[in-house]
Protein backbone atom coordinates (compact mmCIF):
# COMPACT_ATOMS: atom_id res chain seq x y z
CA UNK A 1 0.00 0.00 0.00
CA UNK A 2 3.09 2.43 0.58
CA UNK A 3 4.16 1.64 -2.88
CA UNK A 4 1.65 2.27 -3.82
CA UNK A 5 1.03 5.78 -2.32
CA UNK A 6 4.51 7.06 -3.14
CA UNK A 7 3.80 5.64 -6.93
CA UNK A 8 0.48 8.11 -6.91
CA UNK A 9 2.58 10.81 -5.38
CA UNK A 10 5.81 10.83 -8.10
CA UNK A 11 2.54 10.82 -9.97
CA UNK A 12 0.82 14.23 -9.34
CA UNK A 13 4.46 15.70 -8.91
CA UNK A 14 5.28 14.38 -12.73
CA UNK A 15 1.76 15.88 -13.92
CA UNK A 16 2.33 19.08 -11.84
CA UNK A 17 5.80 19.55 -13.41
CA UNK A 18 3.58 18.59 -16.52
CA UNK A 19 1.43 21.71 -16.36
CA UNK A 20 3.93 23.90 -15.61
CA UNK A 21 6.57 23.17 -18.71
CA UNK A 22 3.30 23.22 -20.92
CA UNK A 23 2.41 26.83 -18.97
CA UNK A 24 6.40 27.39 -19.82
CA UNK A 25 5.85 26.70 -23.15
CA UNK A 26 2.88 28.84 -23.39
CA UNK A 27 4.47 31.90 -21.99
CA UNK A 28 7.79 31.54 -24.43
CA UNK A 29 5.59 31.58 -27.71
CA UNK A 30 3.67 34.32 -26.07
CA UNK A 31 6.68 36.09 -25.63
CA UNK A 32 8.71 35.50 -29.03
CA UNK A 33 5.37 36.16 -30.48
CA UNK A 34 5.15 39.34 -28.70
CA UNK A 35 9.48 40.11 -29.17
CA UNK A 36 8.74 39.81 -33.01
CA UNK A 37 5.27 41.39 -33.36
CA UNK A 38 7.17 44.10 -31.49
CA UNK A 39 9.83 44.24 -33.47
CA UNK A 40 7.78 44.31 -36.95
CA UNK A 41 6.63 47.10 -35.68
CA UNK A 42 9.53 48.72 -35.04
CA UNK A 43 10.78 47.84 -38.20
CA UNK A 44 7.74 49.40 -40.13
CA UNK A 45 8.18 52.48 -37.47
CA UNK A 46 11.92 53.02 -38.33
CA UNK A 47 10.60 52.61 -42.34
CA UNK A 48 8.25 54.62 -42.22
CA UNK A 49 9.99 58.09 -40.00
CA UNK A 50 13.07 57.10 -43.12
CA UNK A 51 10.88 57.35 -45.67
CA UNK A 52 9.72 61.04 -43.96
CA UNK A 53 12.50 62.22 -42.21
CA UNK A 54 15.33 60.90 -44.39
CA UNK A 55 14.33 59.87 -48.15
CA UNK A 56 11.62 62.16 -49.38
CA UNK A 57 13.68 65.40 -48.41
CA UNK A 58 16.49 63.94 -50.30
CA UNK A 59 14.34 63.56 -52.66
CA UNK A 60 12.85 67.40 -52.88
CA UNK A 61 16.51 68.33 -52.18
CA UNK A 62 17.43 66.92 -55.19
CA UNK A 63 14.48 68.08 -57.13
CA UNK A 64 14.92 71.42 -55.33
CA UNK A 65 18.89 71.49 -56.85
CA UNK A 66 17.90 70.23 -60.14
CA UNK A 67 15.05 73.69 -60.46
CA UNK A 68 18.38 75.73 -59.90
CA UNK A 69 20.47 74.08 -61.92
CA UNK A 70 17.84 74.90 -64.37
CA UNK A 71 16.92 78.55 -63.04
CA UNK A 72 13.85 78.26 -61.96
CA UNK A 73 14.32 81.00 -58.60
CA UNK A 74 10.94 81.72 -57.79
CA UNK A 75 9.72 78.59 -56.26
CA UNK A 76 10.64 78.48 -52.18
CA UNK A 77 12.02 75.36 -51.19
CA UNK A 78 10.51 73.33 -48.73
CA UNK A 79 12.41 69.73 -47.96
CA UNK A 80 10.55 68.94 -44.54
CA UNK A 81 11.86 66.01 -42.82
CA UNK A 82 14.30 66.43 -39.65
CA UNK A 83 15.36 69.35 -37.76
CA UNK A 84 18.84 69.46 -40.38
CA UNK A 85 16.80 69.01 -43.48
CA UNK A 86 14.04 72.18 -42.87
CA UNK A 87 17.14 74.33 -41.94
CA UNK A 88 18.89 73.12 -45.18
CA UNK A 89 15.43 73.76 -46.86
CA UNK A 90 15.55 77.68 -45.53
CA UNK A 91 19.38 77.84 -46.12
CA UNK A 92 18.20 76.97 -50.20
CA UNK A 93 15.19 79.42 -50.03
CA UNK A 94 17.63 82.37 -49.05
CA UNK A 95 20.10 81.37 -51.90
CA UNK A 96 17.39 80.96 -54.35
CA UNK A 97 16.07 84.64 -53.42
CA UNK A 98 19.57 85.75 -54.05
CA UNK A 99 20.03 84.11 -56.86
CA UNK A 100 16.37 85.33 -58.41
CA UNK A 101 17.61 88.66 -57.04
CA UNK A 102 20.64 88.81 -58.91
CA UNK A 103 19.75 87.34 -62.13
CA UNK A 104 16.90 89.93 -62.40
CA UNK A 105 19.88 92.24 -61.45
CA UNK A 106 22.04 90.70 -64.97
CA UNK A 107 19.06 90.68 -67.06
CA UNK A 108 18.26 94.22 -66.37
CA UNK A 109 22.30 95.22 -66.85
CA UNK A 110 22.63 93.27 -69.85
CA UNK A 111 19.61 94.80 -71.70
CA UNK A 112 21.20 98.27 -70.69
CA UNK A 113 24.84 96.89 -71.84
CA UNK A 114 22.76 95.41 -75.68
CA UNK A 115 20.95 98.91 -75.98
CA UNK A 116 24.60 100.57 -75.01
CA UNK A 117 25.71 97.98 -77.63
CA UNK A 118 23.53 99.16 -80.26
CA UNK A 119 23.38 102.98 -79.61
CA UNK A 120 27.21 102.76 -80.53
CA UNK A 121 27.17 100.44 -82.83
CA UNK A 122 24.93 103.07 -84.40
CA UNK A 123 26.91 105.97 -83.77
CA UNK A 124 30.08 103.70 -85.30
CA UNK A 125 28.23 102.96 -88.27
CA UNK A 126 27.12 106.38 -88.75
CA UNK A 127 30.95 107.79 -88.36
CA UNK A 128 31.77 104.86 -90.38
CA UNK A 129 29.68 105.75 -93.24
CA UNK A 130 30.66 109.57 -92.77
CA UNK A 131 34.32 108.32 -93.36
CA UNK A 132 33.30 106.25 -96.49
CA UNK A 133 31.79 109.55 -97.77
CA UNK A 134 34.91 111.86 -96.63
CA UNK A 135 37.30 109.55 -98.61
CA UNK A 136 35.39 108.67 -101.22
CA UNK A 137 34.70 113.07 -102.05
CA UNK A 138 38.63 113.26 -100.75
CA UNK A 139 39.44 111.08 -103.64
CA UNK A 140 37.18 112.96 -105.82
CA UNK A 141 38.22 116.36 -105.37
CA UNK A 142 42.18 115.10 -106.21
CA UNK A 143 40.86 113.25 -108.95
CA UNK A 144 38.37 116.71 -109.94
CA UNK A 145 41.68 118.79 -109.17
CA UNK A 146 44.18 116.99 -111.20
CA UNK A 147 41.77 116.65 -114.02
CA UNK A 148 40.95 120.54 -114.36
CA UNK A 149 44.56 121.59 -113.65
CA UNK A 150 45.91 119.27 -117.15
CA UNK A 151 44.22 122.05 -119.23
CA UNK A 152 45.43 125.51 -117.70
CA UNK A 153 48.76 123.89 -117.44
CA UNK A 154 48.61 122.62 -121.00
CA UNK A 155 47.65 126.26 -122.04
CA UNK A 156 50.88 128.00 -120.05
CA UNK A 157 53.18 125.58 -121.27
CA UNK A 158 52.18 125.50 -125.00
CA UNK A 159 52.23 129.42 -124.67
CA UNK A 160 55.62 129.56 -123.07
CA UNK A 161 56.99 127.34 -125.69
CA UNK A 162 55.18 129.31 -128.62
CA UNK A 163 56.45 132.49 -127.28
CA UNK A 164 59.85 131.33 -126.81
CA UNK A 165 59.91 129.93 -130.79
CA UNK A 166 58.29 132.70 -132.32
CA UNK A 167 59.74 135.57 -130.98
CA UNK A 168 63.36 136.19 -132.04
CA UNK A 169 63.40 139.81 -130.62
CA UNK A 170 62.31 138.87 -126.90
CA UNK A 171 65.13 140.04 -124.04
CA UNK A 172 66.91 138.09 -122.43
CA UNK A 173 65.60 138.56 -119.09
CA UNK A 174 61.85 138.04 -121.07
CA UNK A 175 63.13 134.47 -122.73
CA UNK A 176 64.76 133.77 -118.93
CA UNK A 177 61.38 134.06 -116.89
CA UNK A 178 59.38 132.02 -120.11
CA UNK A 179 61.61 129.47 -120.14
CA UNK A 180 60.97 129.08 -116.16
CA UNK A 181 57.68 129.21 -116.70
CA UNK A 182 58.26 126.67 -119.35
CA UNK A 183 60.10 124.31 -117.02
CA UNK A 184 57.73 125.25 -114.00
CA UNK A 185 54.69 124.00 -116.09
CA UNK A 186 56.40 121.03 -117.07
CA UNK A 187 57.07 119.78 -113.80
CA UNK A 188 53.66 120.76 -112.57
CA UNK A 189 52.25 118.87 -115.41
CA UNK A 190 54.05 115.70 -114.67
CA UNK A 191 52.89 116.44 -110.58
CA UNK A 192 49.66 116.39 -111.81
CA UNK A 193 49.69 113.40 -113.79
CA UNK A 194 51.21 111.53 -111.26
CA UNK A 195 48.19 112.67 -108.83
CA UNK A 196 46.21 111.49 -111.38
CA UNK A 197 47.24 108.32 -112.09
CA UNK A 198 46.89 108.04 -107.95
CA UNK A 199 43.65 109.15 -107.94
CA UNK A 200 42.47 106.99 -110.61
CA UNK A 201 43.77 104.11 -108.50
CA UNK A 202 42.19 104.63 -105.21
CA UNK A 203 38.97 105.22 -107.34
CA UNK A 204 39.40 102.04 -109.12
CA UNK A 205 39.26 103.86 -112.55
CA UNK A 206 42.86 103.68 -113.72
CA UNK A 207 42.43 101.68 -117.31
CA UNK A 208 44.95 99.85 -118.88
CA UNK A 209 45.56 99.07 -122.16
CA UNK A 210 46.81 95.90 -122.00
CA UNK A 211 48.70 93.64 -125.03
CA UNK A 212 51.22 91.18 -125.15
CA UNK A 213 54.45 92.75 -124.78
CA UNK A 214 58.15 92.13 -124.76
CA UNK A 215 59.52 93.27 -121.14
CA UNK A 216 63.02 93.53 -122.68
CA UNK A 217 62.13 95.91 -125.32
CA UNK A 218 60.24 97.97 -122.45
CA UNK A 219 63.42 98.03 -120.31
CA UNK A 220 65.81 99.30 -123.16
CA UNK A 221 63.63 102.03 -124.48
CA UNK A 222 63.31 103.58 -120.85
CA UNK A 223 67.07 103.17 -120.48
CA UNK A 224 66.93 104.82 -123.97
CA UNK A 225 65.17 107.76 -122.65
CA UNK A 226 67.01 107.84 -119.44
CA UNK A 227 69.74 111.01 -119.43
CA UNK A 228 72.27 108.29 -116.97
CA UNK A 229 74.17 105.42 -118.18
CA UNK A 230 72.06 102.14 -116.30
CA UNK A 231 73.30 98.73 -116.80
CA UNK A 232 70.55 96.49 -118.15
CA UNK A 233 70.52 92.58 -117.19
CA UNK A 234 68.27 90.75 -119.19
CA UNK A 235 67.44 87.51 -120.60
CA UNK A 236 68.21 86.00 -123.65
CA UNK A 237 64.88 84.44 -124.56
CA UNK A 238 62.57 87.64 -124.90
CA UNK A 239 60.12 87.80 -121.62
CA UNK A 240 56.60 88.52 -122.88
CA UNK A 241 53.67 89.90 -120.53
CA UNK A 242 49.95 91.09 -120.45
CA UNK A 243 50.64 94.29 -119.70
CA UNK A 244 50.20 97.87 -120.73
CA UNK A 245 53.74 98.63 -122.57
CA UNK A 246 53.32 102.82 -121.92
CA UNK A 247 52.84 102.50 -118.40
CA UNK A 248 55.26 99.52 -117.60
CA UNK A 249 58.08 101.89 -119.04
CA UNK A 250 56.41 104.98 -117.07
CA UNK A 251 57.18 102.49 -113.74
CA UNK A 252 61.00 101.99 -115.03
CA UNK A 253 61.57 105.73 -115.66
CA UNK A 254 60.13 106.72 -112.53
CA UNK A 255 62.19 104.23 -110.19
CA UNK A 256 65.06 105.24 -112.52
CA UNK A 257 64.47 108.94 -111.76
CA UNK A 258 64.29 108.42 -107.86
CA UNK A 259 67.57 106.09 -108.00
CA UNK A 260 69.67 108.63 -109.30
CA UNK A 261 67.89 111.72 -107.37
CA UNK A 262 67.74 109.74 -104.10
CA UNK A 263 70.25 107.03 -104.17
CA UNK A 264 73.59 106.63 -106.39
CA UNK A 265 75.27 106.68 -109.33
CA UNK A 266 75.54 102.91 -109.78
CA UNK A 267 71.83 101.68 -111.87
CA UNK A 268 70.98 98.50 -112.93
CA UNK A 269 67.67 97.41 -114.01
CA UNK A 270 67.19 93.39 -114.17
CA UNK A 271 64.83 91.09 -115.92
CA UNK A 272 64.01 87.29 -114.97
CA UNK A 273 61.04 85.34 -115.12
CA UNK A 274 59.08 82.79 -113.43
CA UNK A 275 56.21 79.83 -114.20
CA UNK A 276 54.13 82.19 -113.21
CA UNK A 277 55.12 86.16 -113.08
CA UNK A 278 57.99 88.19 -114.37
CA UNK A 279 60.24 90.00 -112.05
CA UNK A 280 61.36 93.79 -112.87
CA UNK A 281 64.25 95.09 -110.59
CA UNK A 282 65.41 98.26 -110.29
CA UNK A 283 68.97 98.95 -108.01
CA UNK A 284 71.24 101.47 -106.82
CA UNK A 285 73.95 101.91 -104.65
CA UNK A 286 73.20 104.68 -103.03
CA UNK A 287 72.49 105.03 -98.04
CA UNK A 288 69.06 102.86 -99.18
CA UNK A 289 66.12 103.43 -96.68
CA UNK A 290 65.87 102.38 -92.80
CA UNK A 291 63.12 99.74 -92.01
CA UNK A 292 61.07 102.51 -90.35
CA UNK A 293 60.98 104.56 -94.03
CA UNK A 294 60.54 101.40 -96.42
CA UNK A 295 57.24 101.00 -94.40
CA UNK A 296 56.49 104.55 -95.54
CA UNK A 297 57.79 104.67 -98.81
CA UNK A 298 54.60 103.88 -100.59
CA UNK A 299 52.48 106.50 -99.09
CA UNK A 300 52.01 109.62 -100.96
CA UNK A 301 54.07 112.49 -100.46
CA UNK A 302 56.36 110.75 -98.10
CA UNK A 303 60.08 111.57 -98.63
CA UNK A 304 63.03 109.80 -97.31
CA UNK A 305 65.37 111.34 -95.02
CA UNK A 306 68.72 111.06 -97.62
CA UNK A 307 66.13 113.34 -99.81
CA UNK A 308 64.64 115.62 -97.57
CA UNK A 309 67.20 116.48 -95.16
CA UNK A 310 69.37 117.23 -98.26
CA UNK A 311 67.04 119.56 -99.99
CA UNK A 312 66.33 117.21 -102.93
CA UNK A 313 63.38 118.56 -104.93
CA UNK A 314 60.80 115.84 -105.78
CA UNK A 315 57.01 115.43 -105.05
CA UNK A 316 56.68 112.19 -103.09
CA UNK A 317 55.04 110.56 -105.86
CA UNK A 318 57.01 108.14 -108.09
CA UNK A 319 56.91 105.24 -105.57
CA UNK A 320 52.71 105.65 -105.15
CA UNK A 321 52.45 105.84 -108.74
CA UNK A 322 54.50 103.16 -109.16
CA UNK A 323 52.70 101.27 -106.81
CA UNK A 324 49.02 101.90 -108.30
CA UNK A 325 49.81 100.60 -111.98
CA UNK A 326 51.89 97.56 -110.86
CA UNK A 327 48.70 96.79 -108.29
CA UNK A 328 46.26 97.74 -111.53
CA UNK A 329 48.02 95.24 -113.17
CA UNK A 330 47.60 92.25 -110.35
CA UNK A 331 51.15 92.25 -109.27
CA UNK A 332 53.18 93.34 -106.32
CA UNK A 333 56.15 95.82 -105.58
CA UNK A 334 58.20 95.88 -102.58
CA UNK A 335 61.74 97.44 -101.31
CA UNK A 336 64.80 94.82 -100.86
CA UNK A 337 68.32 96.17 -99.15
CA UNK A 338 70.73 93.83 -101.73
CA UNK A 339 73.84 92.48 -99.82
CA UNK A 340 76.28 95.43 -101.00
CA UNK A 341 74.16 98.22 -99.94
CA UNK A 342 71.76 100.16 -101.75
CA UNK A 343 68.25 100.25 -102.55
CA UNK A 344 66.55 97.57 -104.25
CA UNK A 345 62.88 97.87 -105.89
CA UNK A 346 61.25 94.51 -107.03
CA UNK A 347 58.33 94.77 -109.50
CA UNK A 348 56.27 91.39 -110.23
CA UNK A 349 53.37 91.28 -112.47
CA UNK A 350 51.85 88.35 -114.11
CA UNK A 351 52.18 87.20 -117.20
CA UNK A 352 48.54 86.66 -117.78
CA UNK A 353 45.71 89.18 -116.31
CA UNK A 354 44.27 88.09 -113.30
CA UNK A 355 40.36 87.82 -112.73
CA UNK A 356 39.47 90.42 -110.32
CA UNK A 357 35.86 91.94 -109.17
CA UNK A 358 35.66 95.59 -110.50
CA UNK A 359 33.15 97.91 -108.80
CA UNK A 360 31.11 100.06 -111.26
CA UNK A 361 32.37 103.48 -111.24
CA UNK A 362 30.47 106.12 -109.14
CA UNK A 363 30.50 110.06 -110.23
CA UNK A 364 32.65 111.55 -112.39
CA UNK A 365 34.69 109.91 -115.37
CA UNK A 366 38.13 111.63 -116.30
CA UNK A 367 39.53 111.47 -119.42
Amino acid sequence: AKIVAALEEEEEEVAEVVVDAAEFRAWNRTLVYGVLISTALLFIGGLLSFNRLIRRPTIRLQNSIERLRGGQYGKPIALGGSREFRDLGGVLSDMSKGLAAREISQAEQRQRLEETVKARTAELQELIEKLETSEENRKRLMADISHELRTPLAIILGEADVTLRTSGNLSEDVSDALARIRDSAKHTNKIVDDLLTVARYEAGQLRLDRKKTNLGKVIHDAVALFPATVKISTPETPVTAQVDEVRVRQCILALLHNAVRYGGQTLTVALEQDAQAVVIMVEDDGPGLSAAEKSQAFERFFRGSNASGQGIEGSGLGLPVVKSIVETHGGTVHLQDPEDGGLRVVIELPTQPRMRVVAAPSGRKFA
